[in-house]
């Protein structure tokens, strides 16, 4: 009685549900880019450092997602009147491996800025604006599963983070700046998959390899190959 109560007669919104669920881990994400690209900027241990320690405290709400995820599929497929948002649920569903790796590639970059902060390094400005734009991708991310049609949005921000990082290489390729430029671009790739792209269409929307685009300009980089 329970179950059919609060599923089939007074059902929870499913994409509410959803939506509530994903977005603390997308702010969190953003804020942690915002937070790495400071801390290069000011040569700031403590703020690099706070940053990846909020990445680090995810995963019980990665958890609480995928939750979120399963009861919201249950209740559009039970639900008469949520049955409409199962395609937008599918939405979720395809993007919810990708906020994963989300995760892990902020935790990537943001180790990345980290060394770099430690290592007194002078970041190139080009790449830090990269690492902004590549959080207002993850906040785009969060409003495309709310409206899949901002997909197209979420794209663009990605493969300019990618584009914007890559061309450092083309003026630096001391260590830090290839983790750094490397890290932006796995992200970027994996928000193209997350908004919907096959692997095929986001290798080619971030471009060629960081070797043969630093190739392309008469270097070599002095980190190892990224997608």
């Amino acid at each position: 009685m329970a179950l059919v109560i609060g599923q089939v007669i007074f059902p929870r919104n499913p994409l509410t549900l959803v939506s509530k669920a994903s977005q603390p881990i997308l702010e969190a994400v953003v804020r942690a880019f915002d937070r790495v690209a400071d801390a290069l900027a000011r040569g700031d241990i403590e703020l690099a450092e706070g940053g990846l320690t909020r990445l680090r405290s995810l995963d019980p709400q990665i958890t609480e997602f995928y939750d979120a995820l399963a009861v919201a599929r249950e209740t559009a497929w039970l639900s008469p009147p949520h049955r409409r948002a199962r395609g937008q649920l599918r939405s979720y569903a395809d993007a919810s491996g990708a906020v994963d790796l989300l995760v892990r590639n902020a935790r990537a970059v943001a180790r990345a800025g980290l060394t770099a902060v430690r290592r007194e390094s002078d970041p190139d400005a080009e790449l830090i604006e990269a690492i902004r734009v590549l959080g207002a991708a993850a906040r785009s991310l969060g409003e495309h599963l709310a409206d899949p049609a901002l997909a197209v949005h979420t794209q663009r921000l990605a493969a300019a983070a990618a584009h914007r990082a890559t061309d450092v290489l083309r003026r630096r390729h001391d260590l830090s700046t290839s983790v750094l430029v490397g890290q932006v671009r796995a992200t970027a790739f994996d928000l193209l998959r997350g908004s919907g792209l096959d692997a095929e269409a986001a290798r080619e929307a971030i471009g060629p390899p960081a070797e043969e685009a630093v190739s392309r300009g008469g270097g070599s980089p002095g980190g190892p190959g990224r997608p």
